[in-house]
């Protein structure tokens, strides 16, 4: 009996090593920008079956009640069909990081947005922090040329039930949306030559 407790508490540990060596293992992030930026990255480092099971993950648990919880019941219905119209292109978030890389976009840059007047955030985030009810910080994911800071642009995520979550584009909450409002103010700003 005293030989074999031995024996278990290695097969145990070597278990436990292997869990975590296994492809898409769960893997924590933090909540800060070089979390999301962490995952990110390791997204755009995945296999195609790692990122299409990492992006699935990304995948709100109770969009519902994260939705009414942040914005209201009259704005979650709002966000909640859009929503559910992006939920199943997840699992190909990884051809968002191929493709940038394939287009020299290999830096990845990560904002914060906390305030309706932050000129790095789009038009339809702004509009989502003014409804928030419950407010809380939402990301852009950008991956960017090295030394540039305009790529292409994946938005907008959260740190909800202990982990980063796409929350969508938020395009119920900004009625005649266009494809303008998917720029940073600031771009837009420096488009039309102002400052």
């Amino acid at each position: 009996m005293k030989t074999l407790r031995p024996l278990v508490l290695v097969f145990g540990v070597l278990l436990t090593l292997l869990a975590c060596k296994l492809p898409g293992a769960s893997k924590s992030y933090p909540e800060s920008e070089a979390g999301l930026k962490q995952l990110a990255t390791d997204l755009a480092a995945a296999s195609d079956s790692d990122a299409a099971k990492m992006g699935r993950d990304l995948a709100l648990e109770d969009p519902g009640a994260f939705f009414t919880a942040t914005f209201g019941a009259e704005n979650a219905a709002k966000v909640s069909a859009d929503y559910s119209a992006e939920v199943p292109k997840l699992g190909t978030i990884g051809g968002f990081f191929k493709a940038a890389q394939l287009k020299g976009k290999t830096e990845i840059l990560i904002e914060k947005h906390t305030s309706p007047d932050d000129d790095e955030s789009n038009a339809l985030q702004e509009a989502a922090i003014r409804a928030m009810q419950k407010p809380i910080p939402i990301y852009t994911i950008n991956c960017v040329e090295p030394g540039k800071t305009i790529g292409s642009s994946l938005w907008s995520f959260a740190y909800v039930d202990g982990k980063f979550r796409y929350i969508g584009k938020l395009k119920g909450l900004k009625p005649g949306a266009s494809p303008i409002d998917e720029l940073s103010k600031k771009d837009v700003k420096e488009a039309l030559g102002g400052n």
